[in-house]
């Protein structure tokens, strides 16, 4: 099959399909009701007309956001920075370049952990997040002994040196791109190793269309990377087919680009599943009951009446109200009493949906603190307490990638340079929320009804700041078996009497 610039390829239309959802939750109440029937569909036999109303009344409570924030906010309650060199110890970095970098990474005032904070938050709601690092539009290469050239207005070949860069504000930087911009992504595998031999995608911008910037224009133009060259494409209205407006080489045999994964890789293609894609559908059902309750409320609060043998002295439609009155006629049915009374909803099918509604938020609510602090891949309570104080939740897990992702991206800049090596990179794992009361009283609910085992129970009040760090969970638990069998030494020094 013949691809051009600016096709699609099937691994990557999937990739955007499996994240409308989180990227519309995302977006708030206005996004979802934007999307209308794709995710609350329209009742049988429900006019139009209804269903508008249903659907502008319908509010979102918005658990996707709220946990990739707080996700985010646990990675980054700490500075994304440079790792700090051992005493006596010279970077084998070029110090001075990478400190000015740090403080404006991508050519927009965006320091590193700023920066940062965005590709992360990416990468928890798509499944993965790119960062190209690109250079200043200039074409470099490198001559038979070696030396970094650039290509001058002229055409001919000159020595890039710090002066040059200086002279004319070269430099690498870092492009953020998400997974909904790739077109494509073409990996190898190369000595056993993979190897990215191809990579594109499309960006969007606003153009003015005259001097006062007044008359503007979207523009979609594809940027396209091969090892060693590059190219950008941008959509012509004069023809069907993106036309070349520049293009230009590299001093690097690789492709600067460089991911960030939490979610579930692909198959033969870097493409994943959003990681909280359960946590997405669980919120796009409560977007649904949520919006079925509120229109039952509406048939609490303003019932269908039934009236029997009741007219208005003028005979038009009676009205309920304040200050009205209802008249009774006496030339209604023979032999019927006249009667109002409310049809209203059986109040257990209230409580009902009140009940439904607050165990998924629940469920929602500890959907963080399960990606954040549980151990991943443990079951049972031995195995949770052995390893309640390792570095092993998924997003401790996430914040190992995401620190490898930036420790390659940094080494490219470097090698832009035609230096070696860049900085290492410290990124927080040590994840600690603040003590709440109320959030502790929920933990000893579940705990007391046997949703959660002691091990966690403990772990989670520990994470809270409720125990002393220093504290070993499994150590614990044992300790409160020994004393439950009379093993350890009381406040007076004896050991308790066994029975």
């Amino acid at each position: 099959m013949t691809m051009y610039i600016n096709d699609l390829a099937p691994p990557y239309q999937k990739q955007r399909d499996d994240i409308r959802l989180p990227r519309t939750l995302m977006g708030g109440t206005s996004a979802m009701r934007e999307a209308k029937s794709l995710y609350l569909p329209q009742k049988d036999a429900e006019e139009d007309k209804e269903y508008q109303k249903r659907l502008q009344g319908a509010v979102l409570k918005n658990y996707m956001a709220k946990t990739v924030d707080y996700l985010a906010g646990q990675v980054f309650q700490k500075p994304v920075d440079y790792q700090p060199l051992q005493e006596g110890r010279k970077p084998e970095y070029n110090e001075a370049f990478f400190q000015n970098f740090k403080e404006n990474v991508d050519l927009s005032n965006n320091n590193l952990s700023a920066f940062s904070l965005d590709v992360f938050k990416d990468g928890l709601i798509d499944g993965l997040s790119f960062i190209v690092v690109d250079y200043s539009r200039v074409n470099l290469q490198e001559n038979d002994e070696g030396v970094l050239l650039y290509e001058t207005a002229e055409g001919t070949f000159e020595p890039k040196t710090q002066e040059a860069d200086s002279r004319n504000g070269w430099r690498p930087y870092f492009v953020k791109v998400k997974a909904e911009q790739v077109l494509d992504a073409w990996v190898i595998i190369q000595d056993g190793q993979e190897v990215l031999r191809h990579f594109r995608y499309e960006e969007v911008f606003e153009r003015a269309k005259d001097e006062q910037g007044f008359d503007r224009e979207l523009v979609t133009r594809i940027r396209a990377f091969w090892p060693g060259r590059w190219e950008v494409w941008e959509n012509s209205q004069n023809s069907s087919q993106p036309i070349l407006i520049d293009q230009g080489r590299t001093n690097l045999d690789y492709v600067p680009v460089f991911w960030f994964m939490p979610g579930k890789r692909g198959e033969n293609a870097v493409t994943a599943t959003p990681p909280l894609a359960d946590l997405a559908e669980m919120n796009r059902a409560h977007w649904n009951s949520y919006s079925h309750h509120l229109e039952l409320m509406k048939w609490v609060r303003s019932p269908v009446w039934l009236g029997i043998n009741l007219f208005n002295k003028k005979d038009d439609p009676i009205a309920f109200g304040p200050s009205r009155y209802i008249c009774v006629s006496n030339n209604g049915i023979s032999g019927v009493s006249a009667d109002l009374k409310s049809v209203g909803v059986d109040t257990n099918s209230i409580t009902k949906s009140q009940d439904d509604l607050k165990e998924m938020e629940s469920a929602m609510e500890a959907y963080g603190l399960q990606v954040a602090l549980n151990p991943a891949g443990y079951s049972t309570a031995t195995q949770i307490a052995t390893v309640a104080n390792a570095s092993d939740s998924q997003l401790k897990g996430w914040c190992v990638g995401f620190q490898d992702c930036l420790e390659n991206a940094l080494k490219a800049v470097a090698n832009y340079n035609n230096e070696m090596d860049g900085p290492a990179v410290y990124v927080n794992s040590s994840f600690r929320q603040s003590f709440e009361t109320a959030k502790a009283t929920f933990l000893k609910s579940m705990y007391d009804s046997q949703s959660l085992s002691l091990p966690t129970f403990l772990s989670e009040i520990k994470q809270m700041g409720g125990i002393n760090d220093e504290i070993v969970i499994s150590e614990e638990i044992e300790r409160i078996e020994q004393e439950a069998a009379g093993l350890l030494p009381t406040l007076s020094g004896a050991v308790a009497p066994q029975e």
